[in-house]
């Protein structure tokens, strides 16, 4: 697929999301983009140059939300992608479950990947998400994917945020992850801890409605069997990103 139809994809699903957004008093829409170091997924460095990601999130007062999401290479990697070119697109239809508790939030959804001009097309997962209220500004998650299209495997990630307040509106938010993957969506066909995420971000509202922040990631392989050295090129990475709401 040519960039310009790449672009016009994105640009529908966009808009469709934003007059979703827009024309109706119940849902509330925000558009973004991160300017990143490189894109690393799951552990995978996908690209170790310049990338920006595109975002729009639509959700409506019930709780159902849609996101549209994408990967632009700025930079080529290797060979391996070209630069200045859409990598990926995805597309995620999620709602909260009605647990009535105050300690666990859930939700489940779907995410459909893209991959223009990759010899996979497309592939989609199913989740569920935990997230666990049991400290005041500690949170506890447990994130399940399973693909039920091209790979017919899972992959779960567990994590630990923690916000340190720095004044009235400004807090670093300190998070850690890790994830364990199924022989069939690993890299290397064995299933075990697949990676590990150190994070430290932050967010500054400029007005009500557009926020900045900025964020850097370590991320290391736990079990080389499961995710090899050599599809980690990238352990340290970060960038800024810009968001408006409305």
């Amino acid at each position: 697929m040519r960039m310009a139809t790449r672009l016009a994809v994105f640009a529908a699903v966009a808009g469709m999301l934003v007059f979703s957004g827009i024309s109706s008093e119940a849902a509330e829409a925000t558009v973004g983009a991160d300017f990143m170091s490189a894109y690393v997924w799951r552990g995978l460095t996908f690209n170790d140059g310049f990338v920006i990601q595109p975002s729009i999130d639509v959700t409506h007062e019930s709780g159902l939300a849609l996101n549209t999401w994408a990967n632009y290479d700025v930079d080529d990697y290797g060979g391996a992608v070209e630069n200045n070119d859409f990598q990926e697109i995805d597309l995620t239809v999620s709602y909260p479950l009605p647990l009535d508790s105050e300690v666990v939030d859930a939700s489940v959804g779907v995410v459909n990947y893209s991959f223009p001009g990759a010899p996979v097309a497309s592939t989609a997962e199913a989740y569920l998400s935990l997230a666990f209220n049991l400290i005041e500004s500690v949170s506890l998650g447990l994130d399940v994917y399973y693909d039920f299209d091209e790979v017919d495997d899972y992959y779960a990630s567990a994590s630990i945020g923690v916000s340190l307040p720095i004044s009235e509106d400004l807090a670093i938010d300190l998070g850690a992850s890790a994830g364990y993957i199924g022989e069939d969506a690993s890299v290397a066909g064995e299933s075990g801890f697949n990676e590990y995420t150190l994070s430290a971000s932050i967010a500054v509202p400029v007005n009500e409605d557009v926020e900045v922040s900025a964020t850097i990631n370590y991320v290391d392989n736990i079990d080389s069997d499961v995710l090899p050295d050599e599809a980690m090129d990238t352990d340290v990475y970060g960038g800024i990103g810009v968001y408006y709401s409305f």
